[in-house]
């Protein structure tokens, strides 16, 4: 979903967008049946051997914000989020059980000023500011030793 135009005619203007992504992604166990058999003999529970309900849950934000100041001077300004919950991420699926698993978890924010002027119709000067940060962690589950 997006939007934007004219806040004031020729001069200033906003635009943003937004994005939601939520989508299952599940993960098979795929321990063979013989194998399987041992380690729940071994005390591992039946539970483990299952599909791990993996399901990626994103979301973006963006908003722009341009102001003609003057004919010689135009000033742009931009914020950006982004934000991912992500369980049974890493290490699940194939020969690792469901207790493998550690949930993902992504944030990041940027923010981003830039000034252009315009000197003479052969010279044109810019700044550019841009301040990221970023997030990332991997949580174990409460099984993962």
């Amino acid at each position: 979903m997006n939007a934007g135009g004219p806040l004031k005619k020729d001069k200033l203007f906003l635009f943003g967008a937004y994005e939601h992504l939520y989508r299952a992604l599940p993960v098979p166990i795929t321990v063979n049946a013989a194998n399987q058999t041992a380690l729940e003999g071994a005390g591992i529970p039946t539970s483990q051997f299952g599909t791990a309900p993996s399901v990626q849950h994103a979301q973006f934000l963006d908003v722009r914000g341009d102001w003609d100041v003057n004919q010689k001077n135009r000033i742009f300004a931009r914020a950006n989020y982004f934000r991912n919950e992500y369980p049974f991420n890493t290490a699940v699926g194939g020969m690792n059980l469901i207790s493998a698993e550690a949930d993902f978890r992504d944030r990041a924010h940027v923010g981003g000023l830039q000034w252009v002027g315009t000197i003479s119709p052969q010279m044109v000067n810019e700044f550019r500011f841009s301040y990221p940060y970023r997030n990332e962690k991997h949580i174990a589950g409460a099984l993962t030793g």
